[in-house]
This record gives C-alpha cells, structure tokens and sequence, in this order.
C-alpha cells in the first residue's frame, strides 16, 4: 500500500467589508492565520474614495467648481443666493447672486461675513447690509467736534437775542420735556426763579432790576417779548433756581380784556419732575450730524471740557452773574446713555444737570462695537456673540439689534452682556450648541448658560479646546459639535464630555490650522500636518469611518442645503463637493480623478507556515477608467506591478491577481476615473517553516 502524502491545508478569506482610514499598526485586515477570521479591512492610506455604498469600497462624488470669483471673505448663502466679498477695480464689493454692492469704506485684506436674520454683518468696515432693501448701515456710529471757546459776548447773544444769528439752540445742552409722541417740546428760559410767576408783574418784566433811569434794558425788552411768545404745551426753564427747574404751560388766562392772551396773558404751569437732555448741534454745512442715531440706541459721550468760561454780563441781583454752569462736565462726560429721540441735529438723553448750558466745547458721541477676535462672531437667539482675547471678555448684542453692545441701562431681557472670563488663553473657537453659546480655548469649554441678562451664568469644563488656529474646524454635525483639537478631531455632545474620534485614522500624524465643514452626514476637515502638506479627511457620522479625499487645502467653506461649498486656497476656485448643486451657475464639472488605496500589512506570528496561494478582486469600472494592482512581499520593499486592469463593462468583474508565494503581503492600488470595490478573495496555504524571501 502506498503511503499517503500530507494533504497540504488551504483556506480562503473573503473580504466584503472596507471600513476607511486607519493608520496605527493595529489596522485591521484578513490576515493569513489560524488565529485570525477577520472579515474586513482597514486602509493605512487612501486617495479620493468614500464609503458612500458601505460596506463596499467607491471614488468619492465628482465636484463641480466655478473659478475667477476672486473671493475676498468667507462664504454665505441665503435664498438660494451665494453671499461674499469680491474686488472689482480695486473696490471691495459684497455679492449677492449675481449682484453686487460697493461697500462704503471698504478695507482691503479677508474679510468676515455673518447672518443675522436679513441682514448681513460684514467686518472689519463694521457694517450690516440689509438683504431686502439693498442698503448698507453702519453698525458704529461717531461724531466728533473739536469745538470753540465762547466769549462773553457771544454767550450774551446766543442767550438774549432770539433775532440774532447765532441762537443758543445753535450749541446747546438743554432740559427739555417729551410730549405724548416721545417729541421734545420748545423750550423758554427766564432768569429768574419759578416762584412768583403767577404774578402778572413778574410775567410782565422777568426781573425787578433796573438801571438808574429806571429803564428795563435791552436784553430784557427782548427777552419779555420773547416770553409773551410762550404758548401752551411749551416749557420754561427756570434758570434763577439751583438746580434750575424746568415748567410746563398748560393754561393761559386774558390779563385785560380783549387782550391777546398768547401775549399778555397769564400763564399757568406745572413742574415738569422727569425731564430729559437734549444735545444739540446746528451744523451750518447742512450735514445731518444725528442722522445715524435712533431711539433706543446706547451712545457713549466724551471729550468733553468746560469750555463756556466767561459769565454773563447781566446786571442782576441773583449769582447769575457769576455761574459757573453746574455739573453737566460730571454727568454727562464718559458715560454711556439711552437715546429717547433723535433727528438729524439733536439727540435725546436721561440725565439729571444743574441747568441747560450753551455749550459749543469739543463732544465726542459714540456707538461702538467691541474689538472681536476675526472670526469669532455668530448669532443665536436673535442676538450677535462675540469674544475677545486681548480683553477676555465675551459679549452680546442687544437682541434684535446688531448696532448696539452697550444697551445695559434699561434692566431688561433685550439688554446687551458682556462677562469677562478668568481662564486663561486665548480665544480659539466659539459655536452654537442647541440654544447655548459655546466659546472654545485650547484647554477650556466656556458654555453659556440662560436666556436674558439677568439669568445669563458661565460654566468652564478643563477639558481639550479647539486648537489654536483651528478656529474654523468647529462644525455641528447631526446634533454633535465636531472640532479640531491638539490631540485630535473632538465631538462634543449636549451634556456629554469632548470624545476623540481620530486615533485610528490620524495615526501619529497631527493636524493644525483646521477647517471643515458639513456635507450631509459627513465631517470634511482641511488641515495642515507637521511636514507642512495639507490633507482633506472626511469623517462619514452614520458609520463611523475616515476617509482621505486628496491634498485640498480649504481657505473657507459653507453648507447650504446639506451640501458642502469651499473655496480652494491655492486655485482660488469656488467648489462644490457635490456636482448636483444649485448654487453655482456655470459651473464646470469635474474631470477624471486619480485615486488611490493602500492595505496594511497582511501577517501574523506564524510567518514560517503561511503563504499567499491566490488572490481575487471584484470590481466595477466606468468608461475610461484604469487600475494598476502593486504588492509588497517585504516589509518596506519595493512596489510590484501585478497587473493592470481596464474597463471592460459596467459590471462587476472578478480580476484574478498572480502572485508570489510569501508570508507577507501589502496591496495598493492606483487608478483613475470611477471604481467600486466590492470584495477581495484571498486564498492562503500551510508551507514549510522556511520564509520565502524576494
């Protein structure tokens, strides 16, 4: 009987599973041995595929791109609109569709766009662009006068003479009242104090003081012609008093009979307790001074300096003579108030002064905006957030209105807010989760908490921030923020704790200067690595797994209809990551593309009793589309060329792939046009003890 050789053992693994990026040495793949069944593989480096068709392998989407768009800012869309920053003539110009709108002022460098409702805030200039209207309105708002010193003669005049040219509502700073409309209402003086007014003699002549011919002087002619002009409704300020007091008109009875009594009646009035300050500045050149002022808004004044230094030269018994004003200077200088009206001339305040003054001095009337950190700016329930590094400060708008960060004096939920924050670091990073705000440090999560001022409190968890530089990697993807990290891509759930997701994929690479985006379910970053090249990763939420695309390096990108839109630093092409777009008009498809996807290493501990018998790919290809099928058969040898593979038809085709005997085996693939992968067959033998070596 012959004897009976040993039946030499053989096995096979189907691979059906491709699961995305994983560059650690643990990458999983169907290794030859008894001790391992894995069904899968991983990749230690790809090109330009996706898992679009998990659990199989396939080329990314085609992109379509517009170029020459010369984009100056970062991307918005808005009615199926796109929206940013352009030059033209070297005028900086805000598009919108196919329209464009010079900005006022504009300054050249990036520039930073954000939606606010209707409206469009474009930095540095500090401006907001209405989408309906087509106009542009300044966020800040500054008036400045250097002023003039007012001579004894000119206060006189501008006091006494109603007929003269300069009047003291030319320059002043005024006790007024506001009738039912919010209007201030005309406003008198008399020199004298309230008390007595119902005397018709003192209505007749303000003062009792007479020269030695017992003659009323000029200016008191006048100025008792001027008081017989006082009609109901309008106030009197009774300037003799300390503080002055301001009086309302409300009835005027006949002195003599048949007498007009508009003009020699005798007037009743009333104190007027809760009266406002009314600035005023005549400008002769036509300008409206106040025209960018309204009600409501918040306006700091300063620069101010006693410049009304001379006393009247009034020969009256009372310390007129020798008045020094009061405390407007106090007040007013330095301190931030409510405007209650406003016109092109004049502005409206709440504050408590001595008596109106006829000051022409230097005035200095603002409505600023925070210095923000570029970029750092987002809306959430319809107020503006934004931060500040070198202040370490946070700060909101007053809601509904981006124009105004100061408005803290009413005590209401529509208030302004600013909190300085004790963490130490800058800014990296700010984003919306659900109706909080988050503001990002390398080392800190800062979450806003509350909905008005009044309940508005901080929470800071020590935990990984964004990474500086990465501040435009912050992405809500599917109810999760995704964001770049020193140690990596972070999601951040609600109530949950940063989690990193990239270990496997970013192996002991690292990223810096990140920015992403959302393409339906998926997270694609652009980010730098060590060595200096960039790198599109693309993170698919619904399974879990990474995939590169190819060397892309973002300067911005926007989602509009879950579809992602970037534009391409070193092209400057505005692309689309998915051809069927809607936003992009002419828009040129893409051409053929490389690709490319490489196997770890395919070994195990038992390296003397293996050998790669056979090898079997299943594909399906697209017109004009190629492949070329390398091995390794050493650990850090050279590529092989195993075989080239053409499109033959639109079906899935089982390549057959020679290969050598060995006990280690690495595939990589190259190709260009379409390609799926729909499974690889590897069949593998018990041999000898011996390695096979090449």
């Amino acid at each position: 009987m012959l004897p009976e050789l040993n039946r030499i053992r053989k096995t096979g693994s189907y691979i059906s599973m491709f699961r995305g990026l994983n560059r650690t040495p643990n990458a999983g793949f169907s290794r030859v041995s008894s001790k391992n069944s894995a069904m899968y593989t991983e990749f230690s480096d790809m090109k330009n595929l996706c898992g679009d068709d998990f659990p199989r392998l396939r080329t990314r989407k085609t992109r379509s791109r517009v170029t020459g768009l010369n984009v100056k800012s970062n991307l918005l869309a808005s009615g199926n609109e796109l929206i940013f920053v352009t030059e033209s003539n070297d005028s900086g110009v805000l598009k919108v569709g196919t329209e464009e709108y010079a900005i006022t002022g504009y300054q050249s460098g990036d520039h930073r766009l954000t939606l606010y409702g209707n409206h469009v805030i474009v930095l540095p200039e500090k401006l907001f662009f209405n989408l309906s209207g087509h106009t542009f309105e300044a966020i800040e708002f500054n008036y400045s006068s250097s002023g003039e010193e007012l001579s004894t003669t000119e206060i006189n005049v501008a006091l006494m003479n109603v007929n003269k040219t300069k009047k003291f509502r030319d320059f002043s700073i005024e006790k007024v009242a506001l009738n039912d409309s919010g209007e201030p209402l005309t406003v008198n003086y008399i020199y004298e104090k309230a008390s007595g007014l119902e005397s018709p003699e003192k209505q007749t002549y303000p003062s009792n003081q007479y020269d030695a011919e017992d003659v009323v002087e000029d200016w008191q002619l006048e100025y008792y012609l001027h008081w017989g002009n006082i009609k109901v409704s309008q106030t009197v300020e009774a300037q003799g008093e300390n503080p002055s007091g301001v009086y309302k008109c409300y009835d005027i009875t006949k002195k003599d009979v048949g007498a007009e009594p508009t003009k020699t009646g005798v007037r009743s009035f009333v104190k007027i307790e809760n009266y406002y300050v009314r600035i005023f500045r005549n400008d002769v050149s036509g300008t409206n001074i106040f025209a960018g002022l309204k009600k409501g808004d918040f306006v700091k004044i300063s620069g101010m300096v006693h410049s009304v230094v001379s006393p009247l030269a009034i020969s009256v018994s009372d310390n007129w003579a020798n008045n020094d004003w009061g405390n407007y200077i106090d007040v007013l200088n330095n301190n931030t108030f409510k405007i209650y009206y406003a016109d092109s001339n004049s502005i409206v305040i709440k504050a408590i002064i001595d008596k109106s003054v006829p000051y022409n001095g230097p005035m200095k009337i603002s409505r600023v905006m925070p210095q923000i950190d570029s970029g750092m700016m987002l809306e959430v329930n319809n107020r503006l957030w934004a931060c500040s590094s070198a202040s370490n400060e946070i700060y909101s708008s007053k809601q509904g209105d981006c124009r105004n960060w100061q408005a803290y004096g009413d005590g209401i939920s529509t208030d302004s807010y600013a909190a300085t924050v004790g963490n130490e670091g800058v800014f990296t990073g700010i984003a919306r989760q659900n109706d909080s705000v988050i503001f990002f440090k390398e080392n800190w999560i800062i979450k806003m908490f509350g909905t008005k001022p009044s309940n508005f409190s901080l929470a800071s968890y020590n935990v990984p921030g964004v990474e500086r530089g990465s501040e435009k990697s912050v992405v809500w993807v599917n109810g999760v923020l995704f964001y770049l990290s020193p140690i990596g891509v972070c999601h951040y759930s609600p109530g949950g704790q940063p989690v990193v997701i990239s270990d496997k994929a970013f192996g002991n690479k690292k990223y810096k200067n990140g920015i992403a985006g959302r393409h339906r379910n998926k997270y694609f970053l652009s980010a730098q690595t060590d060595s200096g090249t960039w790198e599109l990763l693309v993170f698919d939420t619904s399974t879990g797994l990474w995939h590169k695309e190819d060397n892309t390096r973002f300067s911005d990108c926007m989602t509009y209809n879950n579809v992602l839109y970037w534009i391409n630093a070193d092209t400057e092409a505005l692309v689309c990551a998915d051809q069927d777009n809607n936003l992009l008009d002419s828009a040129e498809k893409e051409g053929e593309f490389d690709w490319c996807f490489e196997t770890p290493d395919m070994y195990d501990n038992d390296f003397g009793k293996k050998y790669v018998s056979k090898l079997q790919i299943s594909v399906k290809m697209s017109p004009i589309s190629e492949a070329v099928i390398y091995a390794q058969f050493r650990h850090g040898s050279i590529w092989h060329e195993l075989k080239r593979v053409f499109y033959t038809e639109r079906r899935n085709e089982l390549i057959h792939v020679p290969v050598r005997r060995a006990d280690f085996l690495r595939l990589r693939v190259e190709g260009r046009g379409e390609i799926e992968v729909s499974g690889i067959q590897i069949d593998y033998a018990r041999g000898s003890e011996k390695p096979w070596q090449f």
